[in-house]
C-alpha cells in the first residue's frame, strides 16, 4: 500500500492514540518524527542493501588530482557510501577502478604500482587520483537519502502533466535546489504521480498525465521514495518513537517492526542480478 504524509500521519495517530490536534498540538512535530523514522528505515535497509536508492554522478577528468563531488540538499553532503566507481569513457564497455588509500597514493604517484586502471581515493568530499588524467569519465554510485516528506495546498491550477507545490506547505518545507523531488511521488485525491523533473524556481514538478488535474484547492502529499512495502515499516517506526517520546509501552510496536522488518529483509537479501556491491564508506581523511 502506497502511503502519503496524510495517511502516514493518520496511522501514527491511531496507533498513538492521539487524535489530529491531541499530539502536543504540533503537526510539525509529528512530522519531525516521521521524517526521523524515514531516515531510520533507510538505514536499517540500507545495511543489507545499500543499492536501495542508488542513484550515479559523473566527472571528466582534466589532469587535476582533486574533484568535489556535487553536493545535494542545499549543500548538505547526503550520501555516505560509495557503492562502485567505474570507467566509463566508453559508455558501451565501462572498465574497473582501483581504490586507494589516500595517505598511500605515493607509489601511484612514483609508479611503483603498475596498472592500466584509474586508481581514486575519496577524502572528505573529493574524488582523488593519484596520477594526473585528462578525458576520462568517472561514473560514481552512490546511495541518497531519502528527503524531508511534506504536504500541502497545491500553489497554481495544474496542467495536464504537472503540479506547483506551495512556497509554504502545510508541513514541512519545499526546497529550492533544481531536481531536489525527482524520483519522488506526489499524491493528490488518490493520484499517485512519479516527479520526474523539478524547477526549485518555480516549485514545479512534471509528472505523467493526471486523469483530473490538481487545482489551488487541492491538497497534494509527497510519498516517500522508499519502496512502497517499506511505507507501514516508517509508520511503525514514528509510532515507536513517539511512544518513548510519551514514555508509553512500546513492546507491541517493537514486535510489529521486528516481523515487518523481517519481511522485508528476507526479500532484500535474496540475490540480485547486479552482483554484490563493494562498499565504500565515506570517512574524514580517508
Amino acid at each position: 500500500m502506497v502511503y502519503s504524509v496524510l495517511e502516514m500521519l493518520k496511522q501514527i495517530r491511531w496507533g498513538t492514540n492521539h487524535g489530529e490536534d491531541e499530539f502536543s498540538g504540533s503537526t510539525a512535530l509529528e512530522m519531525t518524527f516521521l521524517n526521523q523514522a524515514q531516515d531510520s528505515v533507510f538505514d536499517m535497509i540500507s545495511d543489507v542493501r545499500p543499492d536501495i536508492l542508488s542513484t550515479s554522478f559523473t566527472i571528466t577528468t582534466d589532469g587535476s588530482l582533486q574533484y568535489s563531488m556535487p553536493d545535494y540538499a542545499d549543500g548538505y553532503f547526503d550520501y555516505d557510501k560509495i557503492l562502485i566507481t567505474e570507467d566509463a569513457t566508453d559508455s558501451e564497455n565501462p572498465l574497473e577502478t582501483s581504490v586507494t588509500n589516500w595517505f598511500n597514493r605515493m607509489p601511484y604517484i612514483q609508479g611503483t604500482i603498475p596498472s592500466s586502471r584509474i586508481a581514486y581515493s575519496i577524502r572528505d568530499k573529493y574524488i582523488e587520483l593519484p596520477r594526473r588524467t585528462d578525458g576520462v569519465t568517472l561514473k560514481v554510485w552512490h546511495t541518497r537519502r531519502p528527503v524531508d516528506l511534506s504536504y500541502g495546498t497545491v500553489a497554481a491550477d495544474a496542467g495536464s502533466t504537472d503540479i506547483t507545490l506551495a512556497t509554504t506547505p502545510t508541513a514541512g518545507d519545499t526546497r529550492i535546489e533544481d531536481d531536489y523531488y525527482n524520483g519522488m511521488k506526489v499524491e493528490v485525491s488518490g493520484q499517485v504521480r512519479l516527479i520526474s523533473d523539478y524547477v526549485g524556481s518555480t516549485h514545479v514538478c512534471t509528472v505523467p498525465a493526471w486523469t483530473s488535474a490538481p487545482t489551488d484547492e487541492s491538497t497534494y502529499s509527497l510519498v516517500s521514495p522508499l519502496p512502497e512495502r517499506m511505507h507501514k515499516l516508517i509508520v511503525l517506526e514514528a509510532i515507536k518513537n513517539i511512544r518513548i517520546h510519551l514514555d508509553d509501552d512500546i513492546d507491541k510496536v517493537e514486535f510489529q517492526i521486528e516481523t515487518e522488518f523481517g519481511k522485508i529483509i528476507k526479500n532484500a537479501r535474496r540475490p540480485s542480478r547486479q552482483g554484490v556491491w563493494q562498499v565504500r564508506k565515506i570517512g574524514r581523511n580517508q
